[in-house]
């Protein structure tokens, strides 16, 4: 009988359902569009590379924590960004005006009225 209790058990262990948790988002967090696509664009990159994608998520977290205490570079980064958006919109504001001075505009020289046609 104990044979038979053993087999059942056996049986019945491939077919128990997996109890699972209901998982809520996180109350007053909201990430930004942009880490959501950072995230995308790396888990997939993981994935593509041949990582486990049921266990990424965890390491991901796990990863996360290591860099909490890192040195922010990010404002940095903007600086950087702002300063060459500033350059390329000064070099715009350059080309457009020696564009303007090749189309024939004199900036007021007053040579511009000096032959309008009303010699003798």
């Amino acid at each position: 009988m104990d044979e038979k209790k053993k087999k059942l058990d056996d049986i019945l262990e491939g077919y128990k359902p997996i109890p699972m948790k209901r998982m809520f988002y996180p109350r007053g967090m909201k990430l930004s569009e942009d880490f959501v696509n950072a995230f995308h664009r790396e888990y997939d990159r993981l994935v593509g590379e041949g990582l486990n994608p049921k266990t990424l998520v965890e390491r991901f977290g796990k990863a996360m924590s290591f860099h909490v205490n890192d040195p922010r570079k990010y404002k940095l980064l903007d600086e950087e960004k702002a300063a060459e958006e500033q350059a390329k919109l000064d070099a715009l504001e350059e080309g457009k005006k020696k564009k303007s001075r090749k189309k024939g505009d004199t900036y007021g020289m007053g040579d511009s009225h000096a032959d309008s046609g009303d010699s003798d």
